[in-house]
C-alpha cells in the first residue's frame, strides 16, 4: 500500500523512523518538507511530535500549512514499525470554508462546523458564537459539541451515525430547539438549522444558530 502511495500519489508521501529520520519521499513531499520542516533529512522535534501524536490517538483533521497550501494528512505504521505520511491538498476547500465563516461574522447568526466522525469535534465557529457563549474561538476549537450542548453528552459513535442520517433525511430548513451552555455557566435557548456539508473531502454538520432573546 505504501509503495503504491509513494509512486502514484500526486500529493506528499514520505516515510520516517520513530526518531524522525526521513527514509523516502516523493517530489511533492520534498517540496512540503522544505517549506514545513526546513530539513529534508530529519523531522524537527515539534513536527515529529505532531505526526506521532496523531498516529497514536487517531486524531482527525490535523492540518499542515506549508507555504500557501493546506494539507490534511494520515499517518500509517509500516511493517518494520517505521511510519509513513500521506497528505491531500485541501487549500481550495479550506479557503472556501474560511471565507464562508468570515462573511457572516458581523451578523447575529451563529455558525458551527462539526466533525461527526470524531465525537462531535468543533472544527470552525464564527465570531457570533464566540461572543455570545463567552469562549475564545481557540478554546471552542478544542471542544466537542457536548461541551456546549448538554443534549449531546451521552452520544456514542452509533448515535452520531443516526444523527447524521436524521439530518440528511429532514426537510430543508427544519428548525430544532436546543439549549447551549455558556462559559459563564448559564443556559441559553437557541434554534438550530442543520445540514451536512462536504468540506475538505469529508462530511460535516453545519449548524446555523439563532439565539432566542
Amino acid at each position: 500500500m505504501y509503495r503504491e502511495l509513494l509512486e502514484k500519489n500526486p500529493f506528499p508521501v514520505f516515510s520516517f523512523t520513530k526518531k524522525g529520520v526521513v527514509l523516502e519521499a516523493n517530489e511533492s513531499a520534498k517540496e512540503l518538507l522544505n517549506l514545513w520542516n526546513e530539513d529534508l533529512v530529519t523531522l524537527s522535534e515539534k513536527n515529529l511530535r505532531v505526526l506521532i501524536f496523531k498516529n497514536t490517538l487517531g486524531l482527525q483533521n490535523v492540518e499542515i500549512l506549508a507555504g500557501n497550501s493546506y494539507f490534511t494528512f494520515e499517518v500509517i505504521t509500516l511493517e518494520d514499525e517505521n511510519l509513513a505520511f500521506y497528505g491531500a491538498d485541501v487549500t481550495y476547500q479550506k479557503n472556501n470554508a474560511e471565507t464562508l465563516f468570515s462573511m457572516i461574522d458581523d451578523i447575529y447568526e451563529g455558525m458551527i462546523l462539526i466533525d461527526t466522525e470524531n465525537d462531535g469535534q468543533i472544527v470552525e465557529v464564527n465570531y457570533t458564537i464566540s461572543k455570545v457563549l463567552g469562549f475564545p474561538r481557540e478554546e471552542l476549537l478544542g471542544m466537542r459539541l457536548k461541551d456546549i450542548a448538554p443534549a449531546f453528552d451521552s452520544y456514542k459513535e452509533e448515535c452520531w451515525k443516526d444523527h447524521v442520517k436524521n439530518i440528511k433525511s429532514q426537510k430543508k430548513g427544519d428548525i430544532k430547539s436546543l439549549e447551549l451552555k455558556s462559559g459563564r455557566g448559564d443556559i441559553l435557548q437557541a434554534e438550530f438549522v442543520n445540514s451536512i456539508r462536504n468540506v475538505m473531502e469529508k462530511d460535516y454538520q453545519l449548524a446555523l444558530i439563532r439565539f432566542k432573546k
